[in-house]
Protein backbone atom coordinates (compact mmCIF):
# COMPACT_ATOMS: atom_id res chain seq x y z
CA UNK A 1 0.00 0.00 0.00
CA UNK A 2 1.34 3.42 -0.96
CA UNK A 3 2.38 5.57 1.98
CA UNK A 4 0.57 8.84 2.59
CA UNK A 5 1.93 12.05 4.04
CA UNK A 6 0.23 11.24 7.36
CA UNK A 7 1.81 7.80 7.47
CA UNK A 8 5.26 9.23 6.87
CA UNK A 9 4.74 12.02 9.39
CA UNK A 10 3.74 9.43 11.97
CA UNK A 11 7.06 7.65 11.36
CA UNK A 12 8.92 10.91 11.93
CA UNK A 13 7.04 11.51 15.18
CA UNK A 14 7.84 7.98 16.34
CA UNK A 15 11.54 8.24 15.38
CA UNK A 16 12.42 11.85 16.12
CA UNK A 17 16.17 11.40 16.23
CA UNK A 18 16.38 9.52 12.93
CA UNK A 19 17.10 11.30 9.65
CA UNK A 20 15.86 8.57 7.31
CA UNK A 21 12.10 9.08 7.88
CA UNK A 22 12.56 12.79 7.17
CA UNK A 23 14.42 12.07 3.94
CA UNK A 24 11.74 9.60 2.87
CA UNK A 25 9.15 12.32 3.56
CA UNK A 26 11.13 14.71 1.33
CA UNK A 27 11.04 12.12 -1.48
CA UNK A 28 7.27 11.87 -1.05
CA UNK A 29 7.00 15.68 -1.29
CA UNK A 30 8.89 15.61 -4.58
CA UNK A 31 6.45 13.03 -5.91
CA UNK A 32 3.59 15.30 -4.87
CA UNK A 33 5.27 18.21 -6.64
CA UNK A 34 5.42 16.24 -9.90
CA UNK A 35 1.71 15.53 -9.60
CA UNK A 36 0.58 18.99 -8.50
CA UNK A 37 3.31 21.32 -9.80
CA UNK A 38 3.28 23.23 -6.48
CA UNK A 39 6.67 24.91 -5.96
CA UNK A 40 6.15 24.99 -2.18
CA UNK A 41 6.23 21.17 -2.15
CA UNK A 42 9.51 21.02 -4.06
CA UNK A 43 10.96 23.76 -1.85
CA UNK A 44 9.97 21.87 1.31
CA UNK A 45 11.61 18.70 0.04
CA UNK A 46 14.81 20.62 -0.62
CA UNK A 47 14.58 22.40 2.74
CA UNK A 48 14.32 19.12 4.66
CA UNK A 49 17.37 17.71 2.89
CA UNK A 50 19.39 20.87 3.46
CA UNK A 51 18.58 21.04 7.16
CA UNK A 52 19.33 17.35 7.63
CA UNK A 53 22.66 17.88 5.87
CA UNK A 54 23.50 20.95 7.95
CA UNK A 55 22.52 19.16 11.14
CA UNK A 56 24.77 16.18 10.43
CA UNK A 57 28.07 18.07 10.82
CA UNK A 58 29.61 20.19 13.54
CA UNK A 59 29.61 23.83 12.51
CA UNK A 60 29.40 25.29 9.03
CA UNK A 61 32.39 24.49 6.83
CA UNK A 62 33.44 26.90 4.04
CA UNK A 63 31.96 24.69 1.32
CA UNK A 64 28.61 24.67 3.16
CA UNK A 65 28.04 28.39 3.16
CA UNK A 66 26.04 28.22 -0.04
CA UNK A 67 23.92 25.45 1.47
CA UNK A 68 23.31 27.56 4.57
CA UNK A 69 22.32 30.61 2.51
CA UNK A 70 19.94 28.51 0.42
CA UNK A 71 18.39 27.03 3.56
CA UNK A 72 17.87 30.52 4.99
CA UNK A 73 16.33 31.74 1.74
CA UNK A 74 13.84 28.88 1.68
CA UNK A 75 12.92 29.44 5.32
CA UNK A 76 12.36 33.15 4.80
CA UNK A 77 10.31 32.53 1.65
CA UNK A 78 8.16 29.62 2.79
CA UNK A 79 8.64 29.26 6.55
CA UNK A 80 5.41 30.98 7.55
CA UNK A 81 3.48 28.98 4.96
CA UNK A 82 4.90 25.68 6.22
CA UNK A 83 4.20 26.64 9.84
CA UNK A 84 0.53 27.02 8.90
CA UNK A 85 -1.78 27.76 11.82
CA UNK A 86 1.14 28.16 14.22
CA UNK A 87 1.88 31.56 12.70
CA UNK A 88 -1.22 32.85 14.48
CA UNK A 89 -1.25 30.48 17.45
CA UNK A 90 2.34 30.54 18.69
CA UNK A 91 4.50 33.37 20.00
CA UNK A 92 7.54 31.88 18.25
CA UNK A 93 8.58 28.73 16.40
CA UNK A 94 11.59 27.40 14.53
CA UNK A 95 12.62 24.51 12.29
CA UNK A 96 15.24 21.83 12.75
CA UNK A 97 15.91 19.03 10.28
CA UNK A 98 12.98 20.25 8.20
CA UNK A 99 10.24 20.34 10.86
CA UNK A 100 9.16 22.58 13.69
CA UNK A 101 11.04 21.50 16.80
CA UNK A 102 10.99 24.70 18.91
CA UNK A 103 7.73 26.24 20.08
CA UNK A 104 6.95 29.21 22.31
CA UNK A 105 3.28 29.38 23.24
CA UNK A 106 0.80 30.53 25.85
CA UNK A 107 0.39 27.70 28.36
CA UNK A 108 -3.41 27.54 28.24
CA UNK A 109 -3.35 27.53 24.44
CA UNK A 110 -0.78 24.73 24.53
CA UNK A 111 -3.16 22.66 26.69
CA UNK A 112 -6.03 23.27 24.27
CA UNK A 113 -3.94 22.49 21.16
CA UNK A 114 -1.95 19.60 22.58
CA UNK A 115 -3.46 16.86 20.44
CA UNK A 116 -3.03 18.87 17.23
CA UNK A 117 0.58 19.69 18.10
CA UNK A 118 1.43 16.12 19.11
CA UNK A 119 0.04 14.72 15.85
CA UNK A 120 1.67 17.21 13.49
CA UNK A 121 4.98 18.52 14.84
CA UNK A 122 8.03 16.73 16.33
CA UNK A 123 8.43 19.36 19.04
CA UNK A 124 11.43 18.88 21.31
CA UNK A 125 11.93 22.36 22.79
CA UNK A 126 8.98 24.00 24.53
CA UNK A 127 8.87 27.53 25.97
CA UNK A 128 5.67 28.23 27.90
CA UNK A 129 4.40 31.69 28.78
CA UNK A 130 1.46 32.97 30.81
CA UNK A 131 -0.59 36.14 30.79
CA UNK A 132 -2.49 37.57 33.78
CA UNK A 133 -3.12 34.29 35.61
CA UNK A 134 -2.49 34.04 39.35
CA UNK A 135 0.43 31.91 40.63
CA UNK A 136 -2.08 29.29 41.71
CA UNK A 137 -3.62 29.14 38.24
CA UNK A 138 -0.16 28.88 36.66
CA UNK A 139 0.77 26.01 38.95
CA UNK A 140 -2.48 24.24 38.08
CA UNK A 141 -1.84 24.72 34.37
CA UNK A 142 1.65 23.28 34.71
CA UNK A 143 0.18 20.29 36.53
CA UNK A 144 -2.06 19.63 33.52
CA UNK A 145 0.82 20.11 31.08
CA UNK A 146 3.06 17.76 33.08
CA UNK A 147 0.61 14.95 32.34
CA UNK A 148 0.26 15.51 28.58
CA UNK A 149 1.93 12.89 26.35
CA UNK A 150 3.91 15.38 24.27
CA UNK A 151 6.05 16.46 27.25
CA UNK A 152 7.64 13.00 27.33
CA UNK A 153 9.30 13.85 24.00
CA UNK A 154 10.84 17.12 25.18
CA UNK A 155 14.58 17.66 25.29
CA UNK A 156 14.24 21.18 26.69
CA UNK A 157 11.57 23.01 28.67
CA UNK A 158 11.79 26.76 29.26
CA UNK A 159 9.60 28.43 31.92
CA UNK A 160 11.57 31.67 32.23
CA UNK A 161 9.64 34.24 34.27
CA UNK A 162 6.56 32.04 34.43
CA UNK A 163 6.05 32.53 38.17
CA UNK A 164 4.79 28.99 38.72
CA UNK A 165 6.40 28.81 42.18
CA UNK A 166 7.36 25.74 44.17
CA UNK A 167 3.83 24.38 43.71
CA UNK A 168 4.19 24.44 39.94
CA UNK A 169 7.56 22.73 39.70
CA UNK A 170 6.37 20.17 42.25
CA UNK A 171 3.52 19.35 39.86
CA UNK A 172 6.04 19.00 37.05
CA UNK A 173 8.23 16.71 39.14
CA UNK A 174 5.42 14.21 39.75
CA UNK A 175 3.98 14.29 36.22
CA UNK A 176 4.88 12.12 33.26
CA UNK A 177 8.43 10.71 33.13
CA UNK A 178 10.55 13.31 31.33
CA UNK A 179 13.30 10.84 30.56
CA UNK A 180 14.45 12.67 27.41
CA UNK A 181 14.68 16.05 29.12
CA UNK A 182 18.24 17.35 29.32
CA UNK A 183 17.57 21.07 29.91
CA UNK A 184 15.14 22.62 32.40
CA UNK A 185 15.14 26.43 32.41
CA UNK A 186 13.38 27.98 35.42
CA UNK A 187 14.65 31.53 36.12
CA UNK A 188 12.27 33.93 37.83
CA UNK A 189 9.71 31.46 39.18
CA UNK A 190 9.75 32.12 42.95
CA UNK A 191 11.04 28.60 43.56
CA UNK A 192 12.22 27.97 47.11
CA UNK A 193 13.82 25.00 48.87
CA UNK A 194 10.60 22.96 48.77
CA UNK A 195 10.38 23.27 45.00
CA UNK A 196 14.06 22.45 44.58
CA UNK A 197 13.68 19.38 46.79
CA UNK A 198 10.83 18.08 44.64
CA UNK A 199 12.79 18.67 41.44
CA UNK A 200 15.73 16.72 42.84
CA UNK A 201 13.39 13.88 43.82
CA UNK A 202 11.85 13.64 40.34
CA UNK A 203 12.38 10.18 38.79
CA UNK A 204 13.88 11.76 35.66
CA UNK A 205 16.43 13.98 37.44
CA UNK A 206 19.40 11.82 36.40
CA UNK A 207 18.87 12.68 32.71
CA UNK A 208 19.19 16.44 33.22
CA UNK A 209 22.36 18.13 32.03
CA UNK A 210 21.38 21.75 32.67
CA UNK A 211 19.18 23.07 35.49
CA UNK A 212 18.72 26.85 35.47
CA UNK A 213 17.32 28.19 38.75
CA UNK A 214 18.58 31.77 38.49
CA UNK A 215 16.61 34.56 40.17
CA UNK A 216 14.52 32.37 42.43
CA UNK A 217 14.24 32.00 46.22
CA UNK A 218 16.91 29.36 46.77
CA UNK A 219 18.57 30.12 50.12
CA UNK A 220 21.15 28.37 52.32
CA UNK A 221 18.66 25.57 53.00
CA UNK A 222 18.26 25.01 49.27
CA UNK A 223 22.03 24.92 48.73
CA UNK A 224 22.31 22.36 51.52
CA UNK A 225 19.62 20.23 49.87
CA UNK A 226 21.53 20.32 46.61
CA UNK A 227 24.83 19.47 48.29
CA UNK A 228 23.34 16.54 50.20
CA UNK A 229 21.60 15.25 47.08
CA UNK A 230 24.82 15.23 45.07
CA UNK A 231 26.74 13.70 47.95
CA UNK A 232 24.19 10.89 48.37
CA UNK A 233 24.27 10.21 44.61
CA UNK A 234 28.06 9.97 44.65
CA UNK A 235 28.13 7.67 47.67
CA UNK A 236 25.47 5.39 46.20
CA UNK A 237 27.12 5.25 42.78
CA UNK A 238 24.14 6.85 41.03
CA UNK A 239 25.13 8.35 37.69
CA UNK A 240 24.01 11.94 37.21
CA UNK A 241 24.44 13.87 33.96
CA UNK A 242 24.53 17.38 35.40
CA UNK A 243 26.91 19.68 33.57
CA UNK A 244 25.68 22.97 34.96
CA UNK A 245 23.34 24.27 37.66
CA UNK A 246 22.68 28.02 37.71
CA UNK A 247 21.87 29.68 41.04
CA UNK A 248 22.73 33.26 40.15
CA UNK A 249 20.46 35.92 41.64
CA UNK A 250 19.27 33.79 44.58
CA UNK A 251 19.44 34.85 48.28
CA UNK A 252 22.20 32.37 49.05
CA UNK A 253 23.61 34.02 52.22
CA UNK A 254 27.24 33.86 53.35
CA UNK A 255 26.84 30.31 54.61
CA UNK A 256 25.27 29.22 51.33
CA UNK A 257 28.11 30.73 49.33
CA UNK A 258 30.64 28.99 51.55
CA UNK A 259 28.97 25.69 50.78
CA UNK A 260 28.94 26.47 47.04
CA UNK A 261 32.72 26.76 47.20
CA UNK A 262 33.01 23.17 48.38
CA UNK A 263 34.61 20.69 45.92
CA UNK A 264 31.28 18.97 45.32
CA UNK A 265 29.57 22.15 44.04
CA UNK A 266 32.33 24.51 42.92
CA UNK A 267 32.76 23.20 39.37
CA UNK A 268 29.10 22.50 38.77
CA UNK A 269 27.18 25.50 40.12
CA UNK A 270 27.19 29.07 38.84
CA UNK A 271 26.24 31.62 41.47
Amino acid sequence: MESTGKDLLRLILQNRQEDLPRLVYSDWLEDQFRQNNDPALEARAEFIRLQVQLGSVEGIQPDQRLIFRREQHLKQTYGAFWAGELVHLAADWNFRRGFIHHLQMDAKRFIDLHDFLAENHPIEHLHLIWGMETPRERAEDLGKIANLPLVEELISMDLTGAGVGSDGVSQLACGRPLEKLVELILPGNRIGPRGLKNILQAPWISSLQKLDLADNDINQQGVRLLHDFLLAARESGEVLNFQRIDLRGNPLSVAGVRLLRSPLLARLVRW
